[in-house]
């Protein structure tokens, strides 16, 4: 099945150890980030690092053809097996062409922050109270202490897949300090979340953040991912790409997660 279609669209694919015959079938321009090792296909690619999971790769499409994006409508965000989260991905491709955003995926799920308020503070020293690893201001810790106190004893996060139920009210308390450090308003937010992060996305809804903003967000993944060494912010990514297609950088004073030059 190749899929028929008028809007002008790139494809970002993040790929392991999959099998990426499936990719021929694709309508439009494709950009493959290789984490793995062998590579039987004549699919141009670019061999990357094997840090971050898929949300690294689509950041880093993102970055590195940030200005090309102005000549597409919009950008797919695919991992390198998509069939997993997505058995019917290239008719769901079809039926959503000209959307702000779409789910690609068939395990869909609401998520209500629960929080009205929001950590005192917003400089970038915020990485100091979002993971434990590193924490080492005492102000920091009871500030946290504070902000868990007053608004997360109430707090449910409950993720469905595979009809199995799991409480994962830890991550949603991660996801709200990671939209602390990038100025993402989360406050009272309900929306819907998709299990595998992929994504049709119109590309104003990627270019209203600038390019700083998503090599700041890249940064933060490289920081977590390889100096501290937990995948945590791939999940954290998992849950917030709705609230990142939304938000619009120009509307706030930002500051960014800077971390190392990499």
């Amino acid at each position: 099945m190749v899929i028929k279609m008028t809007e002008k669209r790139l494809h970002i694919i993040c790929r392991y150890q999959e099998d990426l015959s499936w990719v021929e079938k694709l309508q439009g321009d494709v950009i493959i980030y290789n984490k793995g090792k062998d590579f039987p296909w004549d699919f141009p690619r670019t061999d990357v690092e094997n840090f971050g999971r898929e949300s690294e790769a689509y950041v880093r499409g993102i970055i590195e053809n940030y200005e090309k994006l102005l000549d597409y409508d919009s950008v797919v965000f695919l991992q390198g097996d998509p069939f997993t989260h997505s058995k019917k991905l290239f008719e769901k491709l079809n039926n959503n062409l000209y959307v702000p955003f779409a789910h690609l995926g068939d395990h869909v799920q609401n998520l209500d922050t629960g929080v009205f308020t929001s950590i005192y503070g917003t400089s970038t020293h915020v990485i100091d109270i979002f993971w434990e690893k590193i924490i080492e201001l005492t102000p920091m810790k009871l500030e946290k202490e504070n902000f868990n106190t007053n608004n997360l004893t109430k707090v449910t996060h409950q993720v469905i897949f595979e009809n199995k139920v799991e409480d994962r009210v830890n991550e949603l308390v991660e996801l709200f300090y990671f939209c602390e450090i990038m100025k993402i308003p989360y406050r009272g937010a309900q929306y819907d979340w998709d299990c595998g992060a992929q994504y049709c996305v119109s590309t104003s809804f990627i270019r209203n953040k600038s390019k700083f903003w998503w090599h700041s967000l890249h940064n933060l993944i490289h920081y977590t991912s390889v100096k501290l060494n937990t995948n945590i912010i791939a999940y954290i990514l998992e849950r917030t790409w709705p609230l990142i297609w939304n938000h619009d950088e120009r509307r706030l004073m930002t500051g960014h997660f800077c971390g190392d030059i990499i």
